[in-house]
């Protein structure tokens, strides 16, 4: 069925159309970026967000003003434009979050050497305070529009840039965002978090960048391949713990947060949506309470058989042959051995990833993007597998699931994906 084909509701006599694309923009709406205020720092008078959170203007200053914020670019495939009125002068560009975030009186960021790349209003990429790439774009004026492509869907890092529809010059060859063609650069340090900062300087004029994320129709074309500068609220199908799965949970946060309390056992909950016999999987859960130390509490995370794994108090993932877990204690399990170290210990705020190999029957589990221990080799292709999450012997605890209706905290390996991304 074609974006442009009708469906049609008939009510009362009158028909009622629209298109699939009107549907699918419908049940999976998106939110477009903006600069925001709340994370802006030294903010004034003089250095302000306007216009629905889309201007950033700065009057009658004499040195650089900052505003940053970090995305988790894994995934993103994505385009905007900032367009300027007055005399540009401006840095603009991305660095690694190990350089914490520019106030806006640190005016030595554009000279950073620790991974801040940007372009200037000359056109010029800069590495810290090195030049990487001279006249890149020609010189920036009044009313002219820098356009932002970048490229972080599997593994890449490529982030072009262009002044008033060209990507490049002729002279370092001109870059193709659409076939990956001659990236302005590649930020090769960058794994899980990218801090994307904005630098004005206006002498004693004034000076307005007008960002377009996509609330408004671009001044220039869209890279194929590229959208809009958003994130999808949520899927409209995504893994979640099951509420009739389980009667030892309280599940809460649109059924992806799982809590016990005053346990005396240890119980499973399982999430909605078995996965295909075939193809790579992940998703992500964090501690949000987890109580360590033996006897004192267990939290584990894995999977297990949707239809054959028992929903009864003292199962766990990992202690039957058609489950396994990676639990607070760095054990992991499976058919009821366990194997001490096999993993680090984890605590509240650490993110335990599952990574579920069905082509080849292999599982691996991280902590905070780090593999743990070594992969299990004995996943059986006739399985229904589901994420789980185990929990027990504690007053309180409590586990996040993150199955994919939202960015991952770290970088997915590589041919994997989300349960979101099955059909």
């Amino acid at each position: 069925m074609a974006d442009t084909d009708l469906l049609v509701v008939s009510r009362g006599g009158v028909e009622y159309k629209i298109t699939r694309g009107e549907l699918d923009a419908y049940l999976n709406p998106v939110i477009l970026a903006k600069l925001n205020p709340d994370v802006s720092i030294g903010l004034s008078s003089t250095f302000y967000i306007d216009n629905d959170d889309l201007d950033l203007v700065v009057t009658s200053n004499a040195s650089y003003r900052n505003v940053s914020a970090t995305i988790l670019p894994e995934g993103l495939k994505c385009y905007f434009e900032q367009t300027f009125t007055g005399t540009p002068n401006f840095y603009v560009g991305f660095m690694n979050t190990n350089r914490t975030a520019p106030a806006v009186s640190d005016y030595s960021v554009p000279f950073d050497p620790t991974g801040a790349v940007q372009i200037k209003e000359n056109g010029a990429i800069k590495n810290g305070p090195t030049t990487i790439k001279s006249g890149y774009t020609s010189a920036f004026t009044n009313g002219d529009t820098l356009s932002y492509a970048f490229d972080f869907t599997d593994g890449k890092r490529n982030v072009w840039w262009a002044h008033n529809g060209v990507w490049g010059t002729t002279a370092d060859g001109l870059g193709i965002p659409e076939t990956g063609t001659n990236p302005a650069f590649t930020i090769d340090t960058i794994n899980n978090e990218v801090r994307m900062w904005f630098a004005q300087n206006t002498g004693a004029g004034d000076l307005t960048s007008a960002f377009n994320f996509g609330q408004s129709e671009f001044k220039y074309t869209l890279p194929s391949g590229f959208k809009p500068f958003g994130e999808k609220v949520k899927p409209a199908t995504y893994p979640a713990f099951d509420p009739s799965a389980s009667d030892f949970f309280d599940l809460s946060v649109d059924n992806t947060r799982a809590s016990v309390t005053n346990s005396t056992n240890t119980f499973t909950q399982k999430t909605t949506l078995a996965m295909p016999k075939t193809g790579k999987w992940y998703a992500e859960y964090t501690g949000i309470n987890v109580v360590p130390g033996a006897g004192s509490g267990y939290q584990g995370v894995g999977i297990c058989d949707i239809n054959t794994y028992p929903e009864t108090a003292g199962y766990y993932v990992g202690n039957t042959r058609d489950s396994y877990g990676y639990f607070n204690l760095g054990y992991q399990y499976n058919n009821g051995s366990g194997i001490p170290g096999a993993g680090a210990t984890w605590t509240n705020g650490d993110v335990l990833g599952v990574a579920v190999n069905l082509d080849d029957g292999i599982l691996t589990f991280y902590k905070n993007g780090v593999a743990q221990g070594t992969p299990y080799t004995t996943l059986e292709s006739s399985r229904d597998y589901c994420f789980a999450v185990s929990e027990g012997y504690t007053l309180d605890s409590d586990m996040e699931f993150n199955g994919g209706q939202k960015p991952f905290a770290y970088t997915i390996p590589t041919g994997y994906k989300p349960l979101t991304d099955k059909d």
